[in-house]
């Protein structure tokens, strides 16, 4: 090809090129009008209230002492049950909880728990004077789930007593 027509073809493909990507007047705005920010409104979203708890999940601070699966409750005591004369179980109002080991179970105040004694009266017989209807005690309770040795009975409170504080 000829020289001049190849100059001839690239100074139109130039000049088509300008024009293509030259912004005309009608698109181009003023810098002052231009916003600062994206102005995108975001569309309202509804709004919920959620419901009140109906379990009371407010625990205490966790005891300083206290080993995991543990609590420290204030219980009054409500029943006595024995066994041929021999104290095996109380019946107890928990009236505040003190404190929780960690991953300890809520206990919520005001519950009654039915706490098997017999085991605890023969290790420290020297609180059994204590063990009386209408007494109010402190008690450092245990989780019993998976404590219970081959073939001791089951007990129907998920707690055990751990110690009683004299």
């Amino acid at each position: 090809m000829d020289n001049r027509i190849v100059t001839l073809i690239a100074i139109i493909i130039v000049i088509a090129g300008f024009v293509y990507f030259w912004p005309s007047s009608t698109e181009q705005e003023p810098l002052s009008n231009r916003p600062e920010m994206d102005t995108t409104s975001i569309a309202d979203r509804p709004s919920f209230e959620a419901s009140k708890d109906t379990v009371d999940t407010v625990r205490q601070p966790v005891g300083e002492n206290l080993a995991p699966g543990t609590a420290l409750v204030i219980l009054q005591i409500e029943s006595l049950e024995y066994e041929e004369d021999r104290l095996q179980s109380i019946t107890g109002k928990i009236e505040e909880v003190l404190g929780y080991g960690s991953a300890t179970s809520v206990i919520n105040p005001g519950s009654t728990i039915s706490l098997n004694i017999s085991g605890y009266l023969e290790a420290d017989s020297g609180v059994r004077k204590m063990i009386t209807e209408g007494n109010i005690i402190t008690v450092k309770l245990g989780d019993s789930k998976g404590m219970q040795a081959m073939g001791e009975s089951a007990n129907p409170s998920k707690w055990r007593i751990k110690e009683i504080i004299k």
